[in-house]
């Protein structure tokens, strides 16, 4: 319990947990070069590529994504390199309490949500686990 509550504070290299769902997700739209939706209507996840049609996800696989990555396990960045990466914005979060949150991706193990970098295997996870969900391409932004 000390090293989280020295992290939280902002001291050392402790690993600290994000909880970045302010609350329900309702919505995730993706930032990329082809955008796509992701909509909770009537009980169903329904996706949304490039304008076209909406399609049902499965309902229990997006549940579990949520369930399983709303909060991570952290390690805040605080390399003076920071200001160099490429900022890249992946996906923006909508949540049920009007507010938002905003996913970058910063380089292979480094991520932003809104103003706060971090390093985080488990957002690498979560990052790779709804592209798969989605049937997003890899390479997708």
């Amino acid at each position: 319990h000390l090293s989280d509550f020295l992290g939280s504070l902002g001291m050392g290299r402790y690993s600290q947990t994000l909880e970045w769902c302010s609350n329900r997700v309702s919505k995730i739209e993706g930032l990329g070069a082809e955008p796509w939706t992701v909509e909770e209507k009537d009980h169903k996840w329904l996706i949304t590529k490039n304008g076209g049609e909406p399609k049902i996800l499965d309902y229990l696989e997006m549940e579990k994504w949520l369930a399983n990555y709303c909060q991570l396990k952290i390690k805040v960045y605080r390399g003076e390199g920071l200001l160099d990466k490429d900022l890249r914005p992946f996906a923006k979060a909508f949540f049920n309490d009007g507010k938002s949150a905003q996913i970058s991706i910063l380089d292979k193990d480094t991520y932003q949500i809104n103003e706060m970098a971090f390093q985080s295997a488990e957002m690498a996870a979560a990052v790779a686990d709804l592209k798969k969900l989605l049937a997003l391409p890899d390479d997708h932004r």
